[in-house]
Parts: C-alpha cells; structure tokens; sequence
C-alpha cells in the first residue's frame, strides 16, 4: 500500500467520522462499508493509473451512481421503494 493512498484515504475517513451528515447527504441510505470498499479501490486505482490519489468530482459521483445502481438491481422484482420521501414505483 503506498502512503499517500493511505493518508487520501484516512483522510476522508476521517472527515465523514467527523461529518456523518455529509456522508448521508453523499450516498444516502446505501452502505458505508460498500461505500468505503468502493472508495479504497477508486483511490488506488488512480494512483496505479496516473500516480494520483484524489479523485475528481465525476469519479466520486460515479463511484456513488454504481453503489445506487447495484441497489436497484437488487430490488429488480420489487416496484415499489420505500425512502424517507415516501413509497416509490420504479416502473
């Protein structure tokens, strides 16, 4: 592991430890840990790739967009989705 992944990285662990609501505003209800395992191998598939940590505004917006689209195909057979909104139909 190379020390600058692993400092981006602590890094952003530690200001959604410290900001739980920023974190909830990013992905909403979906799992942190998935989240956080997303994030990681983002992170390091950067650096490998351009010899960057951070990532872009666009790569975390993708990395959250997979993390809903897996989510979705999870409940593929059931319509309605119940959110903090209220019932929802996905058809």
């Amino acid at each position: 592991m190379n020390v600058d992944v692993e400092i981006y990285y602590r890094n952003i662990i530690h200001f959604f430890e410290t900001n739980p609501e920023q974190l909830t505003i990013l992905i909403g209800s979906l799992s942190k840990d998935k989240f956080f395992n997303k994030l990681r191998n983002a992170i390091e598939k950067n650096y490998t790739e351009i010899k960057e940590p951070e990532l872009t505004r666009k790569q975390m917006v993708d990395l959250v967009w997979e993390l809903h689209v897996e989510e979705v195909k999870k409940i593929k057979r059931k319509p309605f989705v119940e959110t903090k909104h209220g019932m929802y139909c996905l058809n």
